[in-house]
């Protein structure tokens, strides 16, 4: 079943150029030993067919600190705008 998520996603972006991700400070940080869970906001800039586009969203992570290293254990994406805006041209 990934593969297919991934063939899609790949066609998805593969006319988006010149894309850019800012992340912003983490919120809802939370350590329970070993395991944090953070939620980082994010803002995509980049240009699709016939215009540029900023996208606003939140990227959530859990990492596990393993063999002294911290990993990523899961993750989730969600857009927190309803829409995406074109980029204004001053």
């Amino acid at each position: 079943m990934g593969r297919f998520r991934d063939a899609g996603y790949r066609k998805h972006v593969e006319r988006l150029k010149d894309l850019q991700c800012e992340f912003g400070k983490a919120h809802d940080f939370d350590r329970n030993g070993d395991r944090v869970y953070f939620v980082l906001p994010a803002t995509w800039r980049g240009e699709q067919p016939g215009s540029q586009f900023e996208e606003h969203d939140a990227w959530a992570f859990v990492l596990t600190k393993s063999s002294g290293q911290w990993r990523i254990i899961a993750y989730g994406w969600g857009a927190n705008d309803e829409t995406d805006w074109p980029m204004k041209t001053q």
